[in-house]
């Protein structure tokens, strides 16, 4: 069989022929030539680029870590000026106003002076509630009261809860 002067080949009984009926015998082929195994190595091009990627991605951490740390070192100090309030030696209106000056203190920092400045006695208290977890504030409400000997003689025995409960809305606010 020919077509338009090609020569075609058909399987027929596992041997080729052409389309002129002639029988193309295929000779054994040898077996085939196997590449021996790639050795594994470090030294491709792309584990330097893995290895650049990791580093970026390791030094990114690092940061991101650090400037959070940064961030809240302004809480690390004020905790550490309120565990410096000791109760038995200092008078009990030095502690009240310690740990009244760095609530403010914080809070501004925070939550900007305009918003804070103008809060005091009671909306000071639910503000405070309102910005920490769980920080029950407006039962000291004798402590925010203006000063007097009878307010400081009564809040003795509630300034080492107040100073808790500060300590504990200073971790948790914002």
């Amino acid at each position: 069989m020919k077509c338009a002067g090609f020569t075609y080949y058909v399987r027929m009984n596992g041997y080729y022929q052409t389309s002129d009926d002639q029988e193309i015998v295929i000779p054994d082929l040898e077996p085939l030539y196997e590449a021996e195994p790639v050795a594994f190595s470090f030294d491709t091009p792309a584990w330097y680029v893995l290895l650049a990627l990791l580093l970026i991605a390791l030094i990114f951490g690092l940061w991101k870590w650090y400037s959070s740390y940064r961030s809240r070192e302004y809480r690390r100090i004020a905790i550490k000026r309120l565990e410096g309030i000791k109760l038995t030696d200092s008078p009990e209106s030095a502690a009240l106003s310690t740990i009244q000056i760095t609530l403010k203190q914080v809070a501004m920092f925070t939550y900007g002076r305009p918003m804070v400045a103008a809060l005091f006695g009671m909306d000071w208290l639910q503000f405070l509630e309102k910005t920490g977890r769980q920080t029950p504030f407006t039962k000291f409400d004798l402590l925010v009261a203006p000063s007097s000997e009878k307010a400081v003689e009564n809040s003795a025995p509630h300034i080492g809860a107040l100073r808790d409960i500060a300590k504990k809305w200073i971790r948790t606010h914002a």
